[in-house]
């Protein structure tokens, strides 16, 4: 149960993991490097959580440190 949980996948991907805390309740924030996976996470998005105000997706690189300490802290990091 992550309801209520911050989720920050780095290097997502497909995004199906960042999918799958969405619907156990976290709050996601998904990004990776290259702009072809965050088109298939973005699509994941539209096709099975299109109204999802709490899974935001991006483009950033672990190796940015300025991307990365705008970041945050999240209770939950997958990589």
């Amino acid at each position: 149960d992550l309801k209520g949980r911050t989720f920050l996948d780095a290097g997502c991907g497909s995004g199906l993991f960042s999918l799958a805390a969405h619907r156990l309740g976290a709050r996601a924030l998904s990004f990776d490097f290259n702009p072809k996976s965050v088109r298939c996470a973005e699509e994941l998005r539209r096709r099975f959580a299109a109204n999802a105000e709490n899974w935001t997706i991006v483009t950033g690189s672990l190796l940015d440190a300025t991307f990365m300490a705008g970041l945050g802290r999240f209770d939950v990091v997958y990589s």
